[in-house]
């Protein structure tokens, strides 16, 4: 195939962009990859700036637009046949048309096209459409747009089984929205004797320290988050990992599914119908309810031991059949000879 570089713009947001490119790489592709910030800034100068400015829109307006000359002059200088945006948020309409008269973009919402404004705006610019979320392909069909399904992966360099004393009972990563909150408190008061470690922005420690240091719960919530080198150790050393979807997951599946199967965890999940369509309960424990969530932590609880034969199941068929290679592949086999 000729034509075998790909610039790859995506939030720099826990490593997922170096995965895509390892990916690539992995099938014989040359890749670049520019980071961008997703409505955030970075620096003391840019937090101060936000900190004061009365206006973040404008702040935030002209970051945009700054970088879509930087995107531009990368653009150039590297001359890709693939374009591949992941979110591709921060470019305008008016960027990826210029991109896209050389080189076939590529558009792959790793969450809602329809809760990113800026994403969904690129609908009808870009090439080719990849979705995580299957609910989403026929409301964009009903615009006349055609979009593919890609479920989120493992990256099974960062993520994989490791030795480790199980020393956490049950362990919770990720935001800590009220619903999650709520039901992680339900745990918490029906467990008490259990180790649980729930990780995850609660909130500012500089606007609330004396809540930050006084708080009751503190061996529990660890408000901060997490880098992946240190999850997976984190997951090593769990009998057992809760993972909630947010709302946005209808019938697909979040990042932390694949990953927490990739570090051989024995992952308690709420169903969803990609879990049922590609998975079974030899491969993770899952729920349907608030009421079967503790039933089935009660059971998993007592045998956490029995139970090592679903870990290892979940792990086998993740790595065989859900990794970002297997991903990228199949996003390759879509543009078979489309490539400029």
């Amino acid at each position: 195939m000729q034509g075998k570089k790909v610039l790859i713009v995506g939030p720099k947001f826990y490593g997922y962009n170096n995965s895509v490119a390892r990916a690539f790489n992995t099938l014989g592709f040359e890749t670049k990859i520019l980071n961008f910030l997703d409505a955030d800034v970075e620096g003391f100068k840019e937090k101060v700036l936000l900190h004061l400015t009365q206006n973040k829109e404008k702040l935030f307006l002209k970051k945009r637009l700054l970088y879509n000359i930087y995107f531009k002059k990368e653009y150039d200088a590297y001359e890709p046949n693939i374009l591949f945006l992941i979110k591709g948020s921060i470019l305008t309409p008016e960027t990826v048309a210029y991109a896209k008269q050389k080189s076939l973009v590529v558009l792959w919402m790793m969450d809602s096209i329809y809760l990113n404004p800026t994403s969904y705006i690129l609908r009808n610019v870009v090439d080719h459409i990849f979705l995580f979320e299957q609910t989403e392909i026929p409301k964009l069909a009903a615009e006349g747009i055609t979009a593919h399904f890609l479920p989120l992966a493992l990256d099974e360099s960062v993520y994989y089984p490791i030795e480790s004393e199980k020393d956490i009972d049950l362990l919770f990563v990720g935001a800590l929205y009220p619903n999650r909150i709520a039901l992680l408190n339900k745990i918490i008061k029906q467990f008490p004797d259990k180790n649980i470690k729930i990780y995850g922005n609660l909130f500012s420690t500089w606007r609330k320290p004396l809540k930050f240091f006084f708080r009751k719960d503190k061996h529990i919530y660890i408000n901060k988050n997490i880098q992946p080198t240190e999850l997976n150790k984190l997951y090593a050393r769990a009998k057992i990992c809760l993972n909630i979807h947010h709302s946005q997951s209808v019938d697909g599946v979040n990042q932390r599914f694949f990953e927490t199967l990739g570090a051989g965890a024995l992952q308690v999940c709420d169903y969803k119908t990609f879990i049922g369509d590609y998975f079974s309960e030899e491969d993770l424990v899952w729920y349907k309810n608030e009421e079967e969530l503790l039933s089935n932590l009660k059971h998993a609880f007592a045998n956490t031991i029995a139970l090592n034969y679903i870990q290892n199941s979940g792990y086998l068929k993740v790595k065989a059949n859900h990794t970002f290679t297997k991903r990228i592949a199949y996003v390759l086999k879509i543009l078979a000879n489309k490539i400029v």
